[in-house]
């Protein structure tokens, strides 16, 4: 069985990997990957040096430095070096998305059925490869919660592609709400007040509640319960650790409180959760 993920015969059994890979010419890397019957998942990738070519749904284009592809799941496709270029490089990240993020994984251009995007400015180019990185350092992190904060990192990652499209570049989000974002994923166990994070980006409280829910769609206070509950559905499930200790780590110091809130985002409490998923 391969164990490669950037090798042909790779089966991605997981919900969330990332990595980068490089095909240079007369290597070993210099190979066609043909994936027939597409991925169980969506694949999210940018071309980080040289040029690559890509074949999906019968449509044959080529990718270079700054273009970003997002694969859909279950659409065939096969991509090599382009042979006009000695090398290609890119970073991915390979995922089975969460229900909200629906929303932000269609973009303005299609070819076949692959979603592509090309980046003009550096500024965004560099925020967009430290998503990578960060996400890939995370998922290979041994550390409590690396896993949500990889999640958290892909969602910062997918909405900043999506202000980036044509059609909504007038409403692209504020750097101010990434960063509240980028602040809250990076501490889930904290409980940071709204007047704390107003001030790291400086705004007022009512300013930033008003844009954060405008631009993403829900409250701060929703967003941060939502990662913290997505974060102890897969340590309920993923760990032995008792209800009372993941729900501090996850930044509820009641367990009484914590199951409420459970509760309210899952429809069961989390022994109930635990027992049907366990």
């Amino acid at each position: 069985m391969e164990t490669d993920p950037s090798k042909p015969g790779y089966e991605f059994g997981s919900d969330l990997m990332s990595g980068r890979t490089y095909s240079e010419l007369d290597n070993e890397t210099d190979f066609l990957v043909n994936r027939p019957n597409g991925m169980k998942g969506f694949t999210l990738n940018i071309t980080t040096k040289g040029s690559g070519v890509i074949v999906c749904e019968g449509e044959t284009f080529v990718v270079e430095e700054n273009d970003i592809l997002l694969i859909p799941p279950g659409v065939p496709h096969y991509y090599s070096r382009n042979p006009l270029f000695e090398s290609w490089e890119r970073r991915w990240v390979y995922f089975r998305p969460r229900a909200h993020w629906e929303q932000w994984l269609s973009w303005d251009k299609m070819i076949g059925d692959t979603y592509t995007s090309h980046i003009l400015n550096q500024k965004d180019i560099d925020v967009i490869n430290s998503c990578f990185i960060r996400i890939e350092k995370n998922i290979k992190s041994d550390l409590p919660l690396s896993t949500e904060l990889a999640y958290a990192g892909l969602e910062k990652l997918i909405i900043i592609c999506k202000s980036l499209q044509p059609s909504i570049c007038g409403e692209r989000y504020d750097q101010r709400v990434l960063e509240v974002i980028d602040i809250m994923s990076r501490n889930l166990d904290k409980d940071f007040s709204i007047e704390y994070l107003a001030e790291q980006v400086g705004l007022s409280e009512s300013r930033l509640m008003n844009l954060f829910k405008t631009q993403v769609h829900v409250s701060i206070l929703k967003w941060r319960d939502e990662q913290r509950i997505s974060c102890a559905k897969n340590m309920l499930v993923n760990t032995g650790d008792s209800i009372a200790d993941i729900s501090k780590l996850v930044g509820y110091s009641d367990p009484l409180y914590f199951s409420r809130v459970f509760k309210r985002f899952v429809g069961l409490s989390p022994n109930q959760f635990k027992k049907e998923n366990g």
